[in-house]
């Protein structure tokens, strides 16, 4: 078992099979499509030439972040898998590069 998990969120904007590949578990974001929340789950909910579509045909889209309850869920399952490590990481605007990190006791 490794002591550590790289984790990110879904809008680092690499395709899921990147992360799939890679064992990067990702949390998502959300967004609104004429009213209806959907969550940001790399094209899965919703394909991404639908997406578009309804922008192109005068949708409004509007986003939302990943609130405290689905980020504190999302960790709980490394910290009971007694990972001693996580990094949290994602790329924001400009490319800047966002991390926390946890120690964890054992």
């Amino acid at each position: 078992m490794n002591d550590y998990v790289l984790t990110c969120c879904s809008t680092a904007d690499m395709p899921k099979t990147y992360f799939e590949e890679r064992t990067i578990p990702y949390v998502c974001f959300h967004f609104i499509m004429d009213g209806v929340t959907y969550p940001d789950d790399l094209g899965q909910s919703m394909p991404f030439d639908q997406f578009y579509r309804m922008l192109a045909e005068g949708s409004e889209s509007l986003t939302s972040q990943v609130n405290v309850e689905e980020y504190k869920t999302f960790f709980e399952l490394f910290l009971k898998k007694r990972f001693g490590y996580f990094a949290h990481q994602h790329l924001i605007r400009h490319f800047r590069l966002v991390s926390f990190c946890s120690n964890r006791e054992r």
